[in-house]
């Protein structure tokens, strides 16, 4: 694997964990973060680690008497046929300079010379020893091996606690498998004992290559098995090899980190319950909010203020000798405009307990499941549309197209008629007294104004009818996009980045292990489980 993608995975890593920060009081993303830290932490060194090979296995199935003859000392791995869990420390194999990098005390492990250069052996205690400290020994140190070598017995193939043991690790290590003590079971040959652990394996969801199984009876080295057994041991991998086993081993553990117990499911799944809850409670607010804007007070107010801004419109166009009347409504209306219809829609939304309740219950909610409720825009649950001026612009929008209607139109033109006829009437008179000679009075012009005021009276009532007969049937449409959950939505759109991080990692890690697993042939790298 090439350093940018390493580095390239790396840092996904840490967008993800970074990102599970304001989470992690679920469980879910507590695990995620913590799985994918421990997965990280051992690749992270700067020097070169050395490849870790581990024999496991359960009490009294001889890994150390193999240990042993794999470094061809007698008892360097002190062994018992008659006590349980004899092996109480780790003897380890490995090179001076190798040791530093073991997480092991001089307490919990005894050192010997290395057998290999840049490759450690290690022989543990039993996996189902019932002293708690062997089992956590024996558990770190498969956590840091590369390869781990399985030793198991005839009569002890079936034994639930190594099993649950390979389980729990087969997608992150690569294995091999030792049938040991061949000669207490002389009714089955070492072919049926094969075929039979083969099964065992490929049901767990190995993909068995049969250069990585063996059976022998390690009191019997000289054997053919046994032999090739001890070549594989040493066989002398390359520096190339031994650092792509190395990098796979990361790979496989973060893969792990991310697949473990379904984890990307499980987080779709909440995304999910969280999506639907958004839209239940989006729809209880949004059914509140319909019967608070369309409340005989609020549809009461907003046909006052559509009159009034209908008024507004009128006075501004060419309204001729109606004019004054539309002025003097809209100058002596203001408490009924737009705008004020406008906020008391919002603080009616405002005072609804409702929608208090709405807030207590996505709270509540989110509580429930451990998740965020802070957020940086942190404010009530609230409608978008009683605080963008949405109400507002319903009413002036609807009073410019009455305004402009052809039928208002009209009313205009008719209700200027009469004026216009009382105008003309007096034009004529001031034109023929003006011819005759005869200047007029004062107050004729004066009546002349008043006649024409009066006049245009008739065409105001007609239009004012009419105005009302509209506004009447106006009411204010709530907006179906209206609920602004703030809790809800940082959570949702958090854990779909997350969830985005995850896809992308799980993709670029996939593919680096295919390209990597053309480059370890499973006879003397093992063998590894298909489905991670």
């Amino acid at each position: 694997m090439s350093t940018d993608k390493s580095a390239l995975l790396h840092e996904r890593v840490i967008n993800i964990t970074r990102r599970c920060e304001d989470l992690k009081d679920n469980e879910l993303f507590f695990m995620l973060q913590r799985n994918l830290r421990q997965a990280v932490e051992q690749s992270s060194a700067t020097a070169p680690a050395p490849l870790v090979v581990t024999i496991i296995g359960g009490t009294g199935v001889g890994k150390s008497f193999i240990f042993s003859s794999l470094c061809a000392t007698p008892e360097v791995s002190p062994s018992s046929s008659s006590v349980r869990g004899y092996t109480k420390e780790l003897f380890v194999a490995a090179a001076p300079e190798d040791r530093a990098l073991l997480p092991f005390s001089s307490e919990e492990a005894h050192y010997l010379p290395g057998l290999l250069p840049g490759a450690i052996l290690i022989d543990t205690p039993d996996l189902d020893t019932i002293n708690s400290n062997n089992a956590r020994i024996a558990r770190e140190t498969i956590r840091v091996s590369d390869i781990l070598i399985v030793v198991t017995t005839p009569d002890k193939r079936s034994n639930f606690a190594i099993h649950q043991n390979i389980v729990e690790w087969a997608s992150r290590k690569r294995w091999f498998f030792v049938i040991n003590k061949t000669d207490t079971a002389p009714d089955a040959s070492t072919e049926r004992l094969k075929a039979d652990l083969t099964d065992r394996l490929q049901h767990i969801g190995f993909a068995v290559d049969p250069g990585a199984l063996f059976a022998f009876s390690a009191r019997q080295p000289d054997s053919d098995e046994f032999r090739r057994f001890r070549d594989l041991v040493y066989s002398p991998r390359t520096v190339v090899q031994s650092r792509i086993l190395r990098e796979e081993s990361a790979l496989r553990r973060i893969l792990h980190a991310l697949n473990a117990e379904k984890t990307a499911e499980r987080i779709l799944k909440l995304q999910q319950e969280l999506i639907d809850y958004r839209a239940t409670l989006s729809a209880q607010i949004n059914e509140q909010h319909h019967l608070v804007v369309t409340s005989p007070a609020i549809t009461g107010l907003a046909n006052d203020s559509l009159r009034s801004s209908i008024y507004l419109e009128l006075a501004g166009n060419n309204s001729l000798f109606l004019y004054p009347w539309f002025a003097i409504i809209s100058w002596f209306s203001p408490g009924v405009r737009a705008e004020y219809a406008d906020q008391a829609v919002e603080a009616a939304l405002a005072e609804n307990f409702r929608f208090s309740g709405c807030r207590v219950d996505e709270r509540r909610f989110l509580e429930d499941r451990s998740l965020m409720t802070t957020s940086e825009n942190n404010l009530p649950a609230v409608v978008k549309n009683s605080g963008n001026g949405e109400v507002f612009m319903q009413i002036i929008e609807n009073a410019q197209r009455i305004s402009e209607m052809p039928l208002m139109r009209f009313y205009i033109i008719l209700g200027n008629i009469l004026p216009s006829l009382v105008l003309l009437s007096a034009l004529y008179r001031a034109a023929g007294s003006w011819i005759s000679g005869i200047w007029l009075p004062t107050d004729f012009f004066v009546h002349a104004v008043a006649l024409i005021v009066i006049a245009s009276l008739p065409g105001y009532m007609l239009i004012c009818k009419a105005i009302d007969r509209m506004a009447g049937r106006f009411v204010l449409k709530p907006s179906q996009q209206a609920v602004n959950l703030h809790l809800l939505d940082a959570n949702i759109a958090g854990i779909d980045k997350i969830l985005q991080e995850i896809s992308l990692l799980n993709s670029s890690a996939e593919s680096q292990l295919k390209e990597m697993q053309h480059l370890l042939p499973q006879s003397n790298c093992g063998i590894t489980a298909r489905d991670l």
